[in-house]
């Protein structure tokens, strides 16, 4: 990809793909269903183009912005930065409710340091811009789902390449960590999580071997999100698609080879896969993750 390129992610999620292709001075598109995901990838991109005397903020506004928030007050004419004490204020909530360490803080102390860290960010990503010239380009970031991207004309082989990685079968669990923020926000929290790929009612069409009905769901709106992909990019554009397989009840749910078999049945043309384990046992349900990369051929 260069700066002439267009790059597509259609699950977004908190905006990495968005935020990186910024950072190197290339166009990018981001989609995602889920309303908190918008406010962070708008966030990490508007944050890059903000003046930083905006950030700076005494000890006692913070203070006051903190009650405001927390008595649902909270205003700020400048979008960004009333997004960003949103996020810094659920981020704090979300701290307290995951462990007690940080009592001795307390919740205005955290709040502050959690900003800050953020304003320091900032300043390192300022200073590295200045250093060697960089053009930070700006994200379009849209709230939709991938499965209905066909209703959205103008992207109809408008990509030079799509770099994503779709949300694993047991994505619920996606919501629930933002449920701190959804909660605040009076966000349906039912209607969010019916958009998630296998989430939606109804019977799996397709034959897959004894998987539980919800997987076969997840698997087939799956391969409608790589077809919608497809029908996306260029000729010879690229994908890399990024999966793992989980593993469920001691029951090996295959996603990576079944992924790769999507991308061919809707017309990508195979080039590698490459496979990262992860390591440790933070994350048991998932053992490894792969990059599928594919082309779409002339004339497809």
């Amino acid at each position: 990809l260069n700066h002439n390129s267009l790059l597509l992610d259609p699950f977004n999620g908190s905006g990495t793909t968005t935020h990186e292709a910024s950072l190197m001075g290339i166009k990018s598109v981001g989609i995602d269903v889920t309303p908190m995901g918008i406010v962070l990838s708008e966030l990490k991109n508007d944050l890059l183009f903000i003046d930083e005397q905006k950030l700076n903020f005494t000890s006692k506004e913070l203070q006051d912005i903190l009650e405001a928030i927390e008595n649902r007050k909270w205003q700020h004419s400048n979008s960004t930065i009333h997004k960003l004490m949103l996020a810094v204020y659920f981020d704090t909530v979300d701290a307290f409710v995951r462990t007690s360490r940080y009592n001795r803080k307390g919740k205005v102390g955290l709040f502050i340091e959690k900003l800050n860290y953020i304003k320091n960010c900032y300043k390192k990503t300022r200073e590295i811009k200045e250093k060697y010239g960089l053009k930070f380009e700006p994200a379009r970031i849209i709230e939709g789902d991938v499965l209905e991207l066909k209703n959205m004309n103008e992207m109809q082989e408008k990509f030079d390449a799509c770099i994503t990685s779709p949300p694993y079968y047991f994505s619920i669990d996606y919501v629930g960590k933002d449920k701190i923020a959804y909660d605040y926000l009076g966000a349906d929290m039912k209607k969010i999580e019916s958009k998630y790929l296998g989430m939606k009612n109804g019977r799996p069409r397709g034959n897959y071997s004894g998987l539980p009905p919800r997987v076969a769901m997840y698997y087939e709106d799956l391969k409608e999100s790589i077809k919608n992909i497809f029908w996306a990019l260029k000729p010879h554009g690229k994908l890399a698609i990024i999966i793992g397989d989980s593993t469920v009840n001691g029951k090996k749910i295959p996603t990576t080879m079944t992924t790769k078999k999507f991308c061919e049945e809707v017309g990508f043309k195979f080039e590698k896969l490459i496979f990262n384990p992860l390591l440790g046992a933070r994350n048991r349900a998932i053992r490894g993750e792969s990059v599928i990369i594919c082309y779409k051929p002339e004339g497809a």
